[in-house]
């Protein structure tokens, strides 16, 4: 996973989106990685790949730094586009490895609203199920499909409750729910278009967002109930 600078919007248009894609398929013929999933947001973005950490390393280097180059020409600007470098976890078991790529999946949903998923264009659920496309590896397509007889059970698995979440090991739970709550929240407010503090601030749409989080999380009403209002108190400290 890789993300803006202070979560800095850096994929917002679709364009920057693009052009983000061309630079992974461009440099994934130069490097032995393969790619199972990825998915584009506006803030960061999510792949799941298979290679060497040597390898994946010089990889992201020459995406990231290609893609800071075009991001600060386009906005006349300098300096850094990337909080830190990327942040990875290594996958040894089959069954964490579809929990991953499901909840690569996932990212651009508020819901589970599947079809619109399958028209999101930046994510490799919908390369999966057009079997079309140039960044995922074939070997992809071969164990999604040994996996998964037809599309119908491809959707089917995304649509279980039991969504796992994958953060740095290294962080406690509550930091890291914090942290993803803050994601989630930024992703909402920009599919909703609505600022981040009247999501917290209206009945509607903070029962929205606590549902995204007990989901997203496995968490209660009542822990949700407390993210939003430690939320509450950091965007009023910074307001």
């Amino acid at each position: 996973m890789a993300r803006g600078l202070n979560r800095a919007a850096i994929f917002a248009e679709n364009r920057e989106r693009k052009r983000f894609i061309s630079l992974l398929r461009d440099n994934l013929s130069q490097f032995n990685v393969a790619v199972y999933a990825y998915c584009i947001m506006p803030n960061h973005i999510h792949l799941l790949v298979k290679t060497e950490i040597q390898e994946l390393s010089s990889f992201m280097a020459k995406v990231l730094a290609a893609y800071a180059q075009y991001y600060n020409y386009k906005n006349n600007r300098i300096g850094y586009v990337f909080q830190d470098r990327f942040k990875s976890q290594c996958i040894e078991e089959e069954e964490y490895f579809w929990n991953c790529l499901r909840y690569i999946h996932l990212n651009p949903l508020m819901d589970r609203d599947l079809n619109k998923l399958q028209s999101y264009k930046f994510c490799s659920f919908h390369e999966y199920c057009h079997r079309k496309g140039d960044i995922l590896s074939e070997h992809a397509f071969i164990v999604k499909e040994k996996r998964f007889q037809t599309n119908k059970q491809f959707l089917a698995f995304h649509k279980r409750d039991n969504r796992d979440v994958f953060v740095d090991v290294s962080e406690d739970t509550h930091w890291n729910n914090l942290r993803i709550a803050r994601e989630v929240l930024f992703d909402m407010q920009w599919q909703l278009g609505v600022p981040e503090e009247e999501i917290l601030e209206y009945i509607d749409t903070r029962r929205l967002f606590g549902e995204v989080l007990m989901k997203s999380l496995g968490i209660s009403k009542k822990g949700a109930d407390e993210i939003q209002a430690v939320l509450r108190k950091e965007i009023k400290g910074t307001g």
